[in-house]
């Protein structure tokens, strides 16, 4: 492992280790290194970082800042002097979060400081594009971090569309999932397993059905669905 790359994967999306099994597959190949929270909240309450399923993933965690009175998912930093960016002296420091996050500003002042050869990759969800005073604001921090940020990967192609509108080279751009998926965990049920279920909650068979995991606000499309529906 001693001549591969070394890759500084900063992200919250791994305190819950069932998460962590993409990780495993990019060790095999890189010398990786995740930064974390020690915790962070949830709709359901506090989450603390978890080894339960850990895959031999080696883990730095700090404790999270809320510098801002709300916390959402942009707005945090890790109580740290360096992120173990000296001592680790990463090849390349990849962030998943968005341009304007603070912790993005954090990555990108650390390496500026402790890893100057490092180069940065940003991962990012946001597909949206927003208007007001505030969504301005956040622009223009969004801006300066792009100027630093060597890659991009987007988690849909509306998202690589918006970075490409905003001078964002194609080649720079690539569209990605975060995550994937486990079809060990994740497969279809068989015929006779999809019946049972279906009487178990009730559901005749002749009726039409959705399933959802997530949120019930707007924002996920719920309203969308139902009509196209």
């Amino acid at each position: 492992m001693a001549n591969s790359c070394k890759v500084a994967l900063i992200s919250h999306s791994y305190i819950e280790s069932a998460s962590r099994q993409k990780l495993a597959f990019l060790g095999k190949a890189t010398d990786l290194q995740l930064i974390t929270p020690s915790w962070y909240p949830t709709p359901y309450g506090r989450y603390d970082v978890d080894f339960e399923f850990n895959h031999n993933v080696p883990i730095k965690s700090y404790p999270i800042v809320f510098p801002h009175f709300m916390r959402t998912s942009t707005r945090w930093l890790l109580s740290s002097r360096d992120l173990g960016l000296s001592r680790f002296s990463p090849d390349i420091i990849h962030v998943e979060n968005e341009q304007h996050s603070w912790i993005v500003c954090q990555a990108l002042l650390y390496r500026k400081v402790f890893a100057p050869k490092a180069k940065v990759i940003l991962f990012l969800w946001n597909n949206l594009e927003e208007y007001g005073i505030k969504a301005r604001l956040l622009e223009h921090l969004a801006q300066l971090n792009r100027r630093f940020i060597d890659f991009f990967i987007c988690g849909n192609l509306a998202g690589k569309k918006i970075l490409e509108a905003k001078g964002i080279p194609e080649a720079n751009v690539e569209v990605l999932p975060q995550y994937g998926v486990d079809p060990e965990i994740f497969r279809p049920y068989s015929d006779e397993r999809i019946e049972l279920m279906r009487a178990m909650l009730g559901i005749q068979r002749q009726e039409f059905t959705i399933g959802f995991v997530g949120r019930f606000v707007e924002e996920k499309g719920l309203l969308d669905l139902v009509e196209a529906a």
